[in-house]
């Protein structure tokens, strides 16, 4: 009878250790994504608030911009799928997103998700390390253009 005791605690111990260590030692291969600055334009009685964020996942980058859209005038254009009137530019190459998720929308107010995937070309592969600087561009047409640039 002692013995399964002594067993019975000394599993749950180590089960106790397992979750311990899982929940606040994260995994070698799990990246947090590297956030940039936020940038706010005001046009035409719309602002947009624009935060980017990336993370390198092997080959590939994911992007996604939190995105927040305000106007008291021009509820046609809170509505509308980012995915169709977007896109980004890294370092001269121009990505389509992959998927919009608005989390918040109202008349005059939406909040939500812009995603992007971009798989370095070869030829990035060929010169490793000669851009050392990146220039990020998101472009929203509303229907006029709206251009944010970030450097990191």
């Amino acid at each position: 009878m002692d013995l399964k005791k002594i067993t019975l605690r000394i599993c749950l111990i180590l089960l106790t250790l397992g979750i311990g260590a899982y929940l606040f030692y994260p995994s070698e291969t799990e990246e947090e994504f590297f956030v940039l600055t936020n940038k706010t334009q005001i046009q035409n009685k719309i602002k947009i608030d624009v935060v980017p964020s990336i993370k390198k996942i092997g080959p590939q980058q994911l992007i996604k911009f939190e995105i927040d859209i305000e106007s008291f005038e021009n509820a046609d254009i809170i509505n509308q799928e980012l995915s169709e009137t977007s896109f980004a530019i890294i370092n001269s190459e121009i990505i389509k997103p992959t998927k919009w998720l608005p989390y918040q929308q109202s008349k005059y107010h939406s909040k939500g998700t812009l995603f992007f995937n971009q798989t370095e070309s070869s030829s990035d592969n060929d010169s490793p390390s000669t851009i050392t600087t990146n220039v990020l561009q998101l472009l929203i047409f509303d229907p006029e253009e709206r251009e944010y640039t970030w450097t990191y």
